[in-house]
């Protein structure tokens, strides 16, 4: 597959996320809108790896990541994603779970 075949796919699968936001991203979504901050939903990078994270706040260069039941198995792999956003661009991320967020109430 050739490179901009690659992006057209991202692409569409970037749109896809964003058409099916789940219930928890729904209330990050609220949470960030009632504060005023700024954000965009599935946003994706290509360097220092190509990647789309949940939200990112421009402003202030955080991520966030509303992780579901699979990152429990994940978790080495997403702190090593994690600090090569600092790392590499500066950016923190903050990753909370679903039931973290659905069960805050």
């Amino acid at each position: 597959m050739d490179y901009k075949q690659h992006q057209r796919n991202n692409f569409k699968y970037i749109e896809k996320l964003k058409s099916k936001p789940t219930e928890a991203e729904k209330s990050v979504m609220i949470l960030l809108e009632q504060i005023g901050e700024r954000y965009i939903f599935q946003k994706g990078f290509l360097k220092p790896f190509h990647r789309i994270v949940d939200f990112y706040i421009p402003k202030k260069k955080i991520i966030i990541e509303v992780d579901g039941g699979y990152h429990k198995d994940t978790k080495e792999k997403d702190f090593l994603k994690d600090k090569l956003w600092l790392e590499k661009r500066g950016m923190k991320t903050i990753r909370i779970t679903n039931e973290q967020i659905l069960n805050c109430g």
